[in-house]
């Protein structure tokens, strides 16, 4: 099937979101589309499933004019979406979920139907138990039950937006190689992405967007360079920050701590911080990263053990000495149908003041919109309406404003484009600097081996380490994360 896009705009009040951009996708090929978090690439894809209506411009199919009003009229034309929040039921099975998707399916479920789902499951994840239920699968084994449910439904261009972002290596590598499988069947594939591995793992042309407009389309999937001027106008620079000295007595001291939330679990977690040090913690999604942020931030009371900071226990999620940056922030950091402002003062651990609708208070809340480059920086937009990416820079905005004595950060740079990741690493080491201590959860292990002080994995509920960076072998921490006997 081939898709023609020709001068699609799209605006929203006074934001262009898409301006006159014209784009060819192909079969047999993936086409992946980059830029910056508000580049206007999620709205170009959902223009072209039926999501949004285009305010110019026209779409064809294999040549013909078509209107897709609607994600069931994109779905009876071959087209499917994979976003970046997962669509699955938890509490059905995998087979359920597959049959959810399928078009023209009776209240019976004919054998047929059901044959046909699981045998694109078996031939993308031959792994996957299709009893199972959905909630107890990893989030790599999810997106390929939601790929599977998409193609079960028929749909021969797929696109997929940051179809990577909560995926471990191994999971984005498999997922990798799925899209280059289903492109030399025949499938077009969209990647929509801000990372350039992404591009050169598995793309075989990319088109870059920013400001709403196509600044570059190539085949020249590997030159990370040209990509990223293309991207940021400009080249990608770097500010060294040299953080505060670590002194005694310890900013964070974790003792002894277990915990039990879910079907995660703390066995014994025990470490510690001094003010102006950063503590990396790698580990595969699901090992209990998110309880260890959420005991830490004060919102879960640990079983046993104590926590400190600054020689005084936590006072749980109303502490203001603590920012916290959960993991899924559009799920667990904001209220998506109020507007950006309140989430920026009323949420977390800070209440509405009365004052809010001074201008001072709206002055302030501009610079921080703008400070972190959330876009569009519109204070009465509902949070729901901003990209992923823009949402994570919301609830950075938010938590970093301060001069919090302990940031927690969970996987802080999901959804975050180049640039929008470098701003982010030169505002935590900004705030080590001025002394704070910061536990940064995370997978991307070179990333916290080039900011951390030390160094631990975090596997089944058990910490490995604290290790100093000088000291970290990189193969015996890949080992850890891997699950190696000690």
């Amino acid at each position: 099937m081939n898709v023609s896009l020709s001068h699609l705009s799209k605006r929203f009040g006074s934001v262009t979101a898409n301006d006159d951009i014209s784009l060819r996708l192909l079969p047999g090929e993936v086409c992946a589309l980059l830029g910056e978090n508000g580049a206007g690439k999620s709205t170009l894809m959902k223009l072209l499933y039926g999501l949004l209506t285009p305010d110019s411009g026209e779409i064809q199919l294999d040549g013909k004019p078509v209107r897709i009003p609607s994600p069931r009229a994109a779905q009876a034309l071959g087209i499917g979406m994979l976003f970046q929040q997962f669509s699955l039921i938890g509490a059905l099975s995998v087979t359920d979920n597959l049959l959810l998707g399928a078009r023209g399916v009776p209240f019976w479920l004919s054998k047929r139907t059901l044959a046909r789902a699981q045998h694109r499951l078996r031939e993308l994840a031959p792994g996957i138990d299709a009893r199972r239920l959905a909630r107890d699968l990893s989030p790599g084994e999810k997106q390929l039950v939601e790929l599977s449910k998409v193609l079960s439904a028929g749909a021969r261009l797929v696109i997929l937006d940051e179809p990577t972002s909560l995926l471990a290596a191994p999971e984005a590598e498999r997922l990798w190689r799925r899209l280059r499988e289903l492109a030399r069947a025949g499938h077009g594939v969209v990647l929509i992405t801000h990372k350039l591995e992404d591009v050169a793992a598995c793309a075989d042309r990319v088109v870059v967007l920013r400001a709403g407009r196509v600044v570059l389309e190539t085949r020249a999937v590997s030159d990370r360079d040209a990509l990223v001027s293309a991207m940021l106008g400009a080249p990608l620079g770097r500010r060294p920050l040299k953080r505060a000295a670590a002194v005694a007595p310890p900013r964070l001291s974790v003792c002894q701590v277990c915990a039990e939330w879910g079907d995660q679990k703390l066995e014994q977690v025990s470490f510690e911080l001094a003010r102006g040090q950063i503590l990396g913690v790698a580990g595969v999604t699901g090992n209990g990263q998110e309880l260890l942020g959420r005991v830490l931030a004060g919102l879960l009371a640990p079983q046993a053990g104590r926590i400190a900071l600054d020689e005084r226990a936590l006072v749980g999620p109303a502490d203001p000495r603590i920012a916290y940056v959960p993991e899924q922030p559009l799920l667990n950091a904001v209220a998506g149908s109020l507007p950006l402002l309140v989430n920026l003062h009323a949420l977390g651990v800070r209440q509405l003041p009365w004052w809010l609708s001074f201008e001072s208070r709206r002055a302030g809340a501009q610079q921080l919109l703008e400070r972190f480059d959330v876009r569009p920086p519109e204070l009465d937009r509902p949070a729901a309406t901003l990209s992923g990416g823009n949402v994570q820079k919301l609830v950075l905005a938010r938590e970093l404003s301060g001069e919090p004595a302990l940031i927690v950060a969970c996987f802080p740079g999901m959804g975050l484009d180049a640039a929008a990741s470098r701003r982010l690493v030169d505002e935590l080491l900004a705030h080590a600097e001025r002394g704070a201590a910061v536990v940064w959860i995370g997978e991307d292990l070179d990333q916290l081996l080039a900011h951390a002080d030390q160094v631990a994995v975090l596997q089944r509920g058990r910490l490995r380490g604290p290790v100093p960076v000088a000291q970290a072998d990189r193969r015996e921490l890949g080992s850890w994360m891997a699950g190696a006997a000690a």
